[in-house]
């Protein structure tokens, strides 16, 4: 079985090799970021989730069999 490419900085790489250049993150984050579109060592780096979370759009939550809308969208 051989390793799945992926494209990383032009050119196609395993995880492993990904890794060898951005060892601060994970194998599995490395998928991640590559599912997310970020395809290159500086965007994995500089990425910050709570800021992404601040501007995901809605988010839902159930508060007592009543679905809330936090964020942006529906009030």
């Amino acid at each position: 079985m051989t390793a799945r490419r992926y494209e990383f900085e032009g050119q196609r790489m395993t995880v492993a090799e990904i890794r060898a250049i951005v060892p601060v993150i994970s194998r599995s984050a490395v998928v991640q970021h590559i599912k997310a579109g970020r395809t290159t060592r500086q965007q994995m780096l500089q990425f910050d989730p709570r800021a992404a979370m601040r501007a995901g759009g809605k988010r839902g939550r159930i508060i007592g069999g009543r679905k809330l809308y936090i964020g942006q969208g529906k009030s």
